[in-house]
């Protein structure tokens, strides 16, 4: 996770879920939308460039059980 929300693309969220065993909170992907930290879809979880610069915290919350 930490090296796919580097890449403008992002993370699959579907590959993500495979592999841990759970989905991302969709109630964490809502509140990092709306300070402005991702962007995502059905598909895809992106970092903004300013959820770039602080891609630790970014990460800190998505990672969260």
């Amino acid at each position: 996770m930490m090296m796919g929300l580097r890449l403008h693309q992002g993370i699959d969220r579907k590959r993500y879920e495979r592999l841990a065993g759970k989905p991302l909170s969709s109630e964490t992907l809502n509140h990092l939308a709306e300070i402005g930290m991702i962007s995502f879809d059905d598909s895809n979880v992106r970092t903004t460039m300013a959820g770039r610069a602080v891609l630790n915290a970014v990460l800190a919350e998505l990672l969260v059980d």
